[in-house]
């Protein structure tokens, strides 16, 4: 089932400011869908359940703030150039306005566990290595994403003291062939989200742990233009 009838409003902006690129934008969601990690819950046992008035999940309005940054480091001893690039995420949720009512034979659409606010980071540094070879540049992105504070009740940014490490190695080919291998390492507590350990009298309880705790992979790309 798909959300429909949802309001954005928003602005933004960006400078630079001392040598970094510096963005910002600040935005409301009236009538959004409220969800747990993973997927919305549905009460089924909604009558004449529709997606616009009558829906069997969760409404509300939220706030949203995002702020990024892009530097350019020059090179030195270690590296020939380099780039950093980060972002500060966070939502609050102002208030519930539809919630659909629950009993024994349907679970709460609205998720117990949660608290009004979140915050997640995201960064990514990238060394770079010109003419390694001939006609061979090198990048090595190493990222990091992390669950800073709070458990979202909107939209899934990171587990609660748990995120993702990536390392990975670029190559650029005669300015025509990019090859790349990443490999990717998810950490925090495991679990699973929503939980197992639904109490439909009670609420809903979805974990906010690492549902990617044994999903750790490394990845090859090959792309070429002509």
């Amino acid at each position: 089932m798909y959300a429909r009838d949802i309001s954005v409003y928003g602005a933004s902006f960006s400078t630079v400011w001392a040598g970094t690129s510096v963005a910002g934008e600040i935005s409301t969601r009236q009538n959004t869908p409220l969800a747990v990690p993973g997927d919305l819950i549905i009460n089924s046992a909604v009558s004449n359940a529709d997606n616009s008035n009558n829906t069997p999940y969760a409404r509300g309005n939220s706030l949203h703030l995002n702020l990024s940054a892009i530097a350019l480091l020059g090179g030195n001893a270690l590296w020939d150039g380099a780039s950093l690039v980060g972002e500060v995420a966070y939502n609050q949720l102002l208030d519930v306005t539809h919630r659909p009512a629950f009993g024994p034979t349907a679970p709460n659409p609205l998720n117990a566990t949660h608290t009004d606010s979140a915050t997640a980071i995201r960064m990514v540094f990238q060394p770079e290595f010109f003419q390694v070879l001939p006609n061979v540049d090198l990048q090595v992105p190493i990222g990091l994403g992390y669950g800073l504070s709070g458990r979202s009740s909107i939209v899934a940014l990171s587990p609660e003291g748990g995120g993702d490490f990536s390392l990975g190695l670029n190559a650029t080919i005669n300015r025509s062939w990019k090859a790349a291998l990443t490999m990717t390492h998810y950490f925090g507590e495991g679990g699973t989200a929503p939980s197992p350990t639904t109490n439909p009298k009670t609420a809903t309880s979805a974990s906010y742990k690492q549902i990617y705790a044994d999903r750790d992979f490394i990845a090859f790309t090959l792309q070429t233009t002509f």
